[in-house]
């Protein structure tokens, strides 16, 4: 039986043949080569060497050789191109050699696979082992722990072990019917929280609003803002809401008596704080803030100051007022 062999030859061989028949020679070749002589075993190596769908008998050593194989979610893909060979295949012997060659390339380029595929399932597999630690720890519901089919056949077929992905997603499979309760408690507090905000919201524009504030809130618009700016001012005078909390502090050693008065007239939630972050508000220019802290007034430069901040106005905003020097 004849078998096509197409492979191409290096640099040097070319060099080599050119001077020795002063001919040029292709680099790219086709020869077919007779191979009835070949035993059993050559017969394997040509046969597991042999290009798929070919009309006849053909071996691309040449050929690029796309390996792709799926591990669960790890997709690994190969592409070997096989050496240029440094000698002409011109008969059986020189066509198994190059077999051979062939071979040890594809086996390496399976071991490398393998490799890749054992370090990416078990990356996915740590990411499963922390997401369900950390779903135990913060007592959160995830409805979808289906993984992968393919990422657990994976697991399987390189025999890595899935005891403590096992033992952790029975631990949290557990525990979620107790999770659930838990969150629809929160999720109920939370709507008879805004209730009462809302009520109480109601109730001070009613009484202390100004009269555009009036008009909006009972024609139903959103007047958040207009309503913490107001409600602010009226209770707290001087400090500024901090909307975007961009303001940000470490603590203050042995506050000013200024700073001791100005906390303790805003009452509780209040706190003397060092300033390091200021609200991005043109209004945080206060009148008595000095050259030396708060706002320099020829650069609008901010610098860390001594300030009084209620971190939790209303539950859920930010006041401030710069303390002067």
């Amino acid at each position: 039986m004849d078998i096509t062999v197409n492979y191409s030859v290096t640099d040097s061989f070319l060099k080599a043949q050119f001077a020795l028949y002063k001919t040029y020679m292709p680099k790219k070749r086709t020869n077919i080569i007779n191979c009835n002589s070949a035993s059993q075993e050559e017969w394997e190596i040509l046969a597991d060497c042999l290009s798929p769908g070919k009309d006849v008998p053909t071996i691309d050593i040449t050929k690029i050789h796309i390996i792709n194989k799926d591990s669960g979610d790890i997709e690994v893909k190969y592409s070997t191109t096989f050496q240029d060979l440094d000698h002409a295949v011109t008969d059986l012997e020189t066509l198994i050699e190059a077999c051979r060659t062939m071979k040890s390339q594809l086996a390496d380029t399976e071991e490398k696979m393998k490799i890749s595929a054992i370090r990416g399932i078990n990356e996915m597999l740590l990411g499963q082992i922390t997401g369900f630690r950390e779903l135990i720890k913060e007592r959160l519901v995830e409805t979808d722990l289906e993984p992968d089919r393919g990422f657990l056949d994976a697991c399987k077929k390189y025999d890595i072990d899935l005891s403590v992905y096992s033992a952790l997603r029975a631990q949290y499979e557990a525990l979620l019917p107790v999770f659930y309760d838990e969150l629809q408690e929160k999720k109920n507090a939370e709507v008879e929280r805004k209730k009462v905000l809302e009520q109480d919201k109601v109730k001070w524009v009613k009484e202390h609003g100004s009269d555009h504030l009036k008009r909006c809130v009972l024609s139903g618009y959103d007047c958040q803002r207009l309503y913490v700016t107001e409600r602010a001012s009226f209770e707290h005078p001087g400090f500024i809401v901090d909307f975007d909390k961009k303001s940000d502090w470490r603590s203050r050693s042995c506050p000013s008596p200024e700073a001791m008065d100005i906390a303790e007239t805003a009452g509780e939630g209040s706190k003397v704080v060092w300033l390091t972050a200021h609200p991005d508000d043109s209004e945080a220019i206060v009148e008595d803030a000095s050259s030396e802290e708060g706002f320099n007034e020829q650069d609008k430069a901010f610098q860390a100051c001594e300030a009084v901040v209620i971190p939790d106005y209303l539950t859920r905003y930010i006041l401030v007022k710069y303390v002067s020097a």
